[in-house]
């Protein structure tokens, strides 16, 4: 009946005249219409009827300026709209997008707000995820988020979206969906869950730098959230192994303070001073060391709550008393605080070794102990300290090592005297040490200059060793320490043998150097100027080229060919780059060497150029006066040969 009324209302609302007739019609209509809303809400029909209530009360309103008194409540209002969208909600279930989306946007026309509209926009997302219309789904999941941020339902509709596109591992769509679901819905309760999750995914994928900012996010803004210590403890954990110790430290710092006391909370401490440790920030490190030794030493501390928890942090302690001793070791200041600090360090590692005597770390507790004490000045007591450890350790590197240990530390802090009363001791015992050891210890002395010792080194090496590797090293280092120590006739046959063996080997350059020079000084220049052109037959490299044909100039003056050795000089001279930091010092002396030879040829020309170079590329060079005063010299005497007459052989004359 109220559909009959409605219709006569709309044919004579569109007939002139028929105003009033229209009102009445309609008024008529909406009387029915709101007897059925009222009477059989709960079928199939009342909300239709309350809706074409509806919609008469709003054609009478704007059409007519009538008002009807008669409103739906907002739990009617309800009622209607999800009795209106029951079709495309049975549509949904069953599967049939395509038919359930058009339904889904007819009814949202009527009713674009509420909370079945909200349940309806969820389903519509869904089924434009299942139907694959790209475009429609990122509209719709925008649409949620713009105008609905904040709500409940629409954010558990992205979520769900995004988990569906997590099963279906596509990581771009997920991604999306969670980031839209965070940008519209910062304040929702799984915020900070998600950005967890988020994070977990980027860190199993390896990215640890996208998984930071995800507990950066969560560290910012929800530091009253379950995830924050989690976050917190996975951003500085995720720092440290990526080796950004600065960050661990702000992280550790910040997740420290929540922590509960148990065995993670004892892992992240200690971290902490490692993070101090590695970035060399010793006293900070030491603090850390000690505020953890403080928390386990104490018997029945709260950090473990069961046998395995107690095993992990003696692990624990075993190490930080171990660093603590190792930060003493490193730390710096006036001289009277860095003795101070090495003797702490001594007593620190004393108290490590009488409670874990049995470590792992004890040889090198001990091996660190001598070299403090060599350090501070306790001679004897270094010498004692590396018999204990070799008498107590003995299988260990350290204590395997431990007169070696003795040597390259004295050898550290320059204390020359006890590094080679300990290689007398070893020399003295060779067969108790291999030729590794030796060929160590003997480049040890080479880099010291201490020649004579490196010499014995290096031979003993020769003496026993075939392997290549020792031997080469070892010929090439007594060749070295020989000519050092001007024992030439011996540094050539070495480095002829070294030649011989190994004529590819990666000392090739300076072998061939040392051959040439070491030949030179035994006058035999023929074998000198030999082995510099071995040299340039090879080299591609213009330092070693320069270097040579310095040398070569070197070999020539001794010869006497004075013509030779300035053209050779002047080479350098010229052509090399005095900018090079490798070759400026080269350029200075050739200059010096060529201005001499000049003005002992009388080459005037060339010894003013010579001066004029030096004093431009050189001006606060050794020999800047000397330049300066043979550049004066040289202009007179070249005045003085100018002005001279020509000497004629006229006849008559």
């Amino acid at each position: 009946l109220g559909e009959l009324y409605q219709k006569d209302a709309e044919a004579l609302a569109s007939a002139p005249g028929k105003e009033a007739e229209a009102i009445q019609a309609y008024a008529k209509a909406i009387t029915e219409f709101i007897n059925v809303f009222a009477q059989y809400s709960a079928s199939d029909w009342g909300p239709k009827a309350g809706l074409r209530a509806q919609e008469i009360k709003t054609v009478l309103k704007k059409k007519y300026d009538k008002d009807v008194k008669w409103t739906m409540d907002e739990k009617a209002i309800a009622q209607v709209s999800e009795a209106s969208f029951r079709l495309a909600d049975n549509l949904y279930r069953q599967k049939k997008y395509p038919e359930a989306i058009a339904e889904y946007a007819k009814i949202l026309k009527q009713y674009p707000e509420g909370e079945s509209s909200l349940r309806a926009l969820a389903n519509m997302l869904d089924a434009y995820i299942q139907s694959t219309d790209a475009l429609m789904i990122k509209a719709t999941a925008e649409y949620l988020g713009e105008r609905f941020g904040g709500q409940n339902t629409p954010a558990m509709a992205l979520l769900a979206a995004g988990k569906t596109y997590f099963d279906r591992k596509d990581e771009p769509m997920y991604t999306y969906f969670y980031e839209t679901y965070l940008n519209y819905f910062p304040k929702h309760d799984r915020a900070a869950a998600i950005l967890l999750t988020l994070a977990g995914l980027r860190k199993s994928a390896g990215d640890e730098a996208g998984a930071a900012k995800y507990y950066e996010r969560i560290v910012e803004n929800y530091p009253k959230d379950q995830a924050y210590p989690k976050a917190l403890s996975a951003m500085a954990w995720g720092y440290f192994m990526a080796t950004n110790y600065a960050g661990a430290v702000k992280g550790f710092n910040l997740y420290l303070p929540t922590a509960q006391p148990n065995p993670d909370k004892v892992q992240a401490q200690f971290a902490l001073a490692e993070s101090h440790r590695m970035l060399g920030a010793w006293p900070e490190a030491l603090a850390e060391y000690e505020k953890l030794i403080g928390w386990l030493v104490p018997k029945n501390n709260p950090y473990a709550t069961s046998a395995a928890d107690a095993k992990k942090n003696a692990d624990v302690l075993e190490r930080a008393v171990f660093q603590r001793a190792f930060s003493y070791s490193r730390m710096g200041g006036a001289p009277e605080e860095i003795k101070e600090n090495r003797l702490k360090g001594i007593r620190a590692y004393d108290q490590f070794i009488a409670s874990f005597p049995n470590s792992t770390l004890a040889s090198k507790a001990l091996d660190a102990k001598g070299r403090m004490q060599l350090e501070i000045g306790q001679f004897d007591a270094a010498a004692k300290t590396f018999d204990d450890l070799a008498a107590k350790y003995p299988t260990t590197d350290e204590g395997r090592n431990a007169l070696f240990s003795l040597i390259r530390s004295a050898m550290e802090v320059k204390q020359y005297e006890q590094a080679l009363s300990a290689f007398e001791r070893m020399y003295g015992n060779r067969d108790k040490f291999t030729p590794d050891e030796f060929a160590r210890v003997g480049q040890l002395m080479l880099d010291a200059g201490q020649y004579p010792q490196a010499i014995e080194a290096f031979q003993d090496v020769v003496s026993r060793s075939e392997e290549r590797g020792l031997l080469e090293r070892a010929l090439f280092g007594l060749g070295r320490a020989a000519f050092e120590q001007g024992q030439f006739a011996e540094a050539a046959k070495a480095m002829d043998d070294l030649m011989t063996r190994y004529p590819k080997s990666g000392t090739f350059y300076e072998a061939k150097f040392i051959q040439a020079r070491a030949s030179k000084e035994l006058n035999k220049l023929p074998e000198a100027i030999a082995a510099l052109g071995d040299i340039m037959k090879y080299a591609d490299d213009t330092v070693l080229r320069n270097r040579t044909t310095f040398e070569l100039a070197v070999i020539q003056k001794q010869q006497g060919d004075k013509n030779a050795a300035l053209a050779s000089f002047l080479r350098v001279a010229l052509l090399a780059d005095a900018k090079n930091p490798e070759l400026t010092e080269l350029v200075e002396k050739s200059l010096m060497e060529g201005i001499d030879l000049g003005m002992e040829i009388e080459d005037y020309q060339v010894v003013l150029d010579c001066c004029e170079q030096y004093m431009a590329e050189f001006p606060e060079g050794s020999r800047i006066e000397d330049a300066r005063r043979l550049r004066g010299e040289a202009r007179m005497k070249a005045a003085a040969a100018a002005s001279k007459p020509a000497v004629t052989n006229a006849p008559g004359k």
